[in-house]
């Protein structure tokens, strides 16, 4: 297929005619960001979401001097104007507040009561204003925001939609509701979630060298540490999207350093159970950890290049694929589901602070072993019976 037949399938391009009402809730921040600003953000990722080329001519209505709060990020899509060039396709105001993907709901249900006849140089502020207000407010949408008292019970709802759906049980019930009481301390700061990603990895130094000393206080610090880490790691995500700042290189970086994390906790521990015991048995858990170590190496080598690559492609869990469907074909899609659950980051590192409380800090090491043994096995067979294992998806 040519250039000239594939630009010929592109739709046309559309810019729709936007107008934003500006009042003194312009400059009120929720969320990390001021209402001008996500008003700004929450169109251009409607318009991203809309089609490949629409775009918005924005005319900012205002009641008071905004010349100091104009949106911060530049976003290509969205040109700000004197004056439209034909009657508004949606009236937005700073008193509305969006939740992520909100603003395409609000402008079907806005269409059918914006008439066409509507003339921006007659129609008063309050007369627009209207036009948004008779809409409401819809949950998990958008907010009608008539006085700052609602901005608390605004943010709440709005981090408790910003978690996972790969999130495991213990995030879902415990981490996620700890994490966004801080995040919501951290959004008042101009922290950015790959420094927020960084100090968390910086906990794990005293973690390892807490594990690394071999005693039972020592591996249950150890071990604790590590459960806070994965509840401050889900913050840097919560501010990514709150902000709305995710970013492919982001997720890469995220990423690459839970997995190096993983591996350390499991070295450090081999190594402190090798210290404790002065047996032959410690030959047997540090070999453990060093074999766990390697055999996690080996079969996410590739993913944990393509983590380091500036490419633009966005990661796909392939590696986890494949053994979901090998794990499948030999021991049936529930046990191996159940398995996965089990295996997540989130119910894996709870799991292992209750074993060091307990002192069966063995068991983890074991665990840690079977789980990286057996997920090797089973990609060595998804691979011979050829599930696909492309890393990177278009």
């Amino acid at each position: 297929m040519n250039a000239l037949s594939t630009r010929s399938r592109l739709p046309e391009p559309i810019t729709y005619q936007v107008v934003v009402l500006a009042d003194e809730s312009a400059d009120w921040k929720i969320a990390g960001l001021s209402q001008l600003t996500r008003l700004a953000f929450a169109l251009d990722e409607f318009l991203q979401n809309e089609r490949a080329n629409a775009s918005a001519t924005v005319v900012v209505r205002s009641k008071i001097d905004i010349s100091s709060m104009q949106p911060s990020p530049t976003l290509p899509r969205i040109a700000f104007a004197p004056d439209l060039s034909s009657p508004p396709d949606l009236i937005l105001s700073t008193r509305l507040f969006f939740f992520r993907d909100g603003v395409k709901e609000f402008c079907e249900r806005q269409a059918r009561v914006l008439t066409k006849d509507v003339d921006l140089a007659d129609s008063k502020f309050d007369e627009l204003d209207r036009f948004v207000r008779d809409i409401g407010s819809s949950p998990n949408k958008w907010q009608y925001i008539e006085n700052q008292k609602q901005i608390p019970p605004i943010e709440i709802a709005f981090l408790s939609a910003a978690g996972k759906s790969q999130d495991g049980l213990v995030a879902k019930y415990i981490n996620r509701p700890i994490s966004r009481r801080i995040t919501r301390v951290l959004l008042h700061f101009p922290i950015t979630p790959n420094q927020w990603t960084v100090a968390t990895s910086l906990l794990a130094l005293p973690a390892c060298f807490l594990l690394a000393d071999g005693s039972y206080s020592g591996i249950v610090a150890g071990a604790v540490c590590y459960q806070v880490i994965n509840i401050l790691d889900g913050c840097d995500g919560e501010i990514s999207r709150a902000k709305y700042l995710e970013s492919e290189r982001g997720r890469r970086f995220d990423a690459f350093c839970d997995l190096v994390l993983n591996l350390i906790f499991v070295l450090s521990l081999g190594i402190g159970l090798f210290r404790r015991e002065q047996t032959e048995v410690r030959w047997v858990y540090l070999s453990e950890a060093v074999l766990s170590v390697s055999m996690v190496a080996v079969r996410l080598a590739r993913y944990a290049r393509d983590l380091l690559s500036d490419a633009t492609t966005k990661l796909s869990p392939q590696h986890e694929t494949v053994i979901r469907t090998s794990g499948a074909r030999f021991f049936g899609s529930g046990f191996t589901d159940w398995l996965f659950q089990m295996a997540k980051r989130d119910v894996a590192f709870f799991a292992f602070a209750i074993l060091a409380v307990f002192g069966r800090a063995p068991w983890i090491l074991h665990c840690f072993f079977a789980f990286a043994l057996g997920s090797l096995i089973l990609s060595w067979k998804g691979r011979a019976a050829g599930d696909k294992i492309d890393i990177a998806v278009q």
